[in-house]
């Protein structure tokens, strides 16, 4: 695709400016939506009038709000690639706030064109295991040569549906685990053993930070859909429930695919799918 596709015109925004989009695409109502949306991102009101004036005058807002066709377009794939990088940087053994400020200096200094012809370049490099092609391997069982003791393990939470050739992206209860997590190789069992922290979110409504907690974990073991024991702020999976998929130069990575529910502030989210992911 050509550069000039790509809308290289409107500039670069920043990081709250993609999220004036984001919490404006959500409204219901569009009375009094620029106050609405400053108070959801709590910064000025002139600061989002600004912005939202430019975004009617280049065409990707009309008159009463509402995202154009190229406004749509110019948020979805900021939003792509804003996450696709951030999970780049996570894989790349990144703090989550290391991530969260390369994100932000590379989408404020780079145009939207070299940011997708990079990340491109990222899925095509494979940078991390949810950019690879997995190969299930049904008699790949590393487990058979572990050694006894207890190992760290790199590993991610992603959102259960993924588009044919789209990176995953991470989902909602990848922040509900701390990293690294640990891989209990023993006699009698093997195990992941993930420890839980605390889920901050911003409510969509009100646009407050909550706080919350996974509240249930389940996985696949067999043809049974088993709930996995919350003890001490800690859960375990059972070897037997993973998936071994081989990646380049004889690598492997495990997948899980698991059923969550969390509790944010005083809302109790329901079920949701992702695939636990982990590599080495």
């Amino acid at each position: 695709m050509e550069k000039q596709n790509y809308l290289s015109a409107f500039g670069r925004p920043t990081l709250l400016q993609i999220r004036y989009m984001e919490e404006l695409d959500g409204l219901s109502k569009k009375y009094g939506v620029v106050s609405e949306v400053a108070r959801r991102c709590q910064v000025n009101h002139a600061a989002v009038s600004r912005f939202l004036k430019k975004c009617r005058e280049e065409g990707y807002l009309d008159s009463e709000y509402n995202l154009t066709k190229m406004g749509t377009l110019w948020l979805n794939k900021y939003v792509a690639i804003r996450e696709g990088l951030f999970t780049c940087f996570l894989q790349m053994h990144l703090t989550e706030a290391e991530a969260w400020e390369n994100v932000r200096m590379m989408i404020e200094s780079m145009d939207l064109y070299a940011l997708n012809l990079l990340l491109q370049r990222l899925n095509r490099t494979g940078q991390g295991p949810a950019a690879e092609p997995l190969e299930y391997r049904q008699d790949l069982n590393p487990s058979a040569s572990l050694e006894h003791g207890n190992f760290s393990i790199d590993f991610r939470v992603f959102r259960f549906e993924c588009k044919a050739g789209k990176r995953r992206s991470l989902s909602m209860a990848d922040q509900g685990f701390e990293k690294p997590g640990l891989l209990h190789s023993g006699v009698r069992s093997t195990y992941l053993e993930l420890t839980l922290r605390e889920i901050r979110a911003h409510s969509r409504l009100t646009g407050i930070l909550l706080s919350g907690h996974l509240s249930s974990l389940k996985y696949m073991l067999g043809q049974q859909l088993v709930r996995a024991e919350i003890r001490n702020g800690k859960v375990r999976i059972p070897f037997e429930a993973v998936q071994f998929h081989m990646r380049e130069e004889s690598r492997f990575c495990g997948t899980i695919p698991i059923t969550v529910t969390c509790s944010v502030g005083r809302v109790h989210m329901p079920e949701s799918k992702a695939l636990l992911i982990f590599w080495a």
